[in-house]
């Protein structure tokens, strides 16, 4: 069975086919990167109306090459949590792509995805799993087919203080990599004399600290800079003489 993904809670729009004969992936992604701040919602929606076709079309267009007219068994899209505005237009190309090709549509919640492509690759029957997004931060077991929660932040998720914190500091989203960068080049340079601090339980744990030390105002959007934006935009949109997959094609018109 080979099933065509398409994601796009947040900032990345993604398609990915994936062949559970050979367990392989095929993935194309276009992120989305705001100029200053952080995620804009209306903004990533816009990003992902046209970032979308592009990667499906990338991925349908593998996918009927290597393996014919009939390539995909079925299409999944995820469907939440998210911003709402990208949710929408991933369940709308998701619908209409399932709907042109014949193939059942499916539904996946985007944090059990995770945790299910944690637990295929690993190859535990019932692991423990640390989820830690950009509003979620969960500390989960498996068992019996279902996912318990045993324990989770209880005010804002680690992705959100991180985002809070290199909004503060200047740096570009996503600012998770640069967090991590400077947080290695830190510990290589920390004298081995530091001693370490003990951590406390992860149940019931908060992950603001860090944003709460001052509060951070988002930084102003100028005409200029929207217009700059929109003109990026406008550059992107189409295929610019790319071929389409034929299909692709079909649903654009």
């Amino acid at each position: 069975m080979r099933v065509l993904g398409i994601e796009g809670t947040a900032w990345c729009a993604s398609a990915a086919l994936y062949d559970a004969e050979t367990d392989s992936v095929l993935i194309e992604s276009n992120p989305y990167e705001p100029d200053s701040g952080g995620i804009h919602p209306r903004e990533a929606a816009e990003h992902m109306s046209e970032a979308i076709p592009e990667v499906v079309d990338a991925v349908l267009t593998a996918a009927e090459t290597e393996h014919g007219p009939d390539a995909i068994d079925a299409v999944a899209f995820s469907k939440g949590p998210g911003l709402g505005p990208c949710l929408r237009t991933v369940a709308t190309a998701a619908r209409a792509l399932a709907g042109v090709l014949d193939v059942p549509l499916v539904g996946v919640n985007h944090m059990v995805a995770h945790l299910e492509i944690g637990r295929h690759q690993s190859g535990f029957e019932n692991p423990v799993c640390l989820n830690a997004s950009g509003a979620n931060a969960h500390l989960l077991g498996y068992h019996d087919g279902r996912y318990r929660v045993l324990g989770e932040t209880m005010d804002a998720g680690v992705g959100n203080a991180i985002d809070k914190f290199t909004r503060h500091v200047g740096w570009d989203h996503p600012g998770g990599p640069k967090v991590e960068a400077a947080a290695a080049e830190a510990a290589a340079e920390r004298s081995p004399r530091s001693a370490s601090r003990r951590s406390r339980s992860a149940a019931g744990r908060s992950g603001s600290g860090p944003s709460r030390r001052r509060s951070v105002a988002p930084p102003t959007r100028t005409r200029s800079a929207t217009r700059s934006r929109r003109s990026r935009a406008a550059s992107r949109r189409g295929t610019h003489g790319r071929r389409c997959s034929p299909t692709w094609r079909a649903i654009r018109r």
